[in-house]
């Protein structure tokens, strides 16, 4: 009998739309890219030394891995956020006037 332990079991299933993943999906795109920039400087700085060239491969490897794990949460985050921002402006309803505050006059005596 299978059993489900810690948080797999409290995962669900929710369908998203294209419209609510493409804020974190075109950040995540784009760090991508600029990290893809970057490798061509640390090639360069490579060739001076010769201890870099050796154990740079795997640590930048490790350091690519990762900067890229942290741009997919930031990514979920920021859709996240823009789908918490967009439920409240979908929810928010014309603002509601207060009744009347009671005055001198007609609060009650006693």
């Amino acid at each position: 009998m299978p059993v489900q332990v810690g948080a797999a079991a409290e995962v669900h299933a929710v369908l998203l739309t294209v419209h609510e993943v493409l804020p974190g999906s075109v950040m995540g795109a784009i760090v991508l890219e600029a990290s893809f920039q970057v490798l061509p400087v640390f090639v360069r700085l490579a060739d001076v030394n010769v201890t870099l060239r050796v154990l740079g491969g795997p640590a930048i490897l490790l350091l690519w891995l990762y900067l890229m794990a942290n741009v997919i949460v930031l990514g979920a985050e920021l859709n996240w956020w823009s789908a918490r921002r967009r439920a409240a402006l979908l929810t928010a309803e014309e603002p509601v006037a207060l009744p009347a505050q009671p005055t001198e006059r007609s609060r009650p005596v006693g």
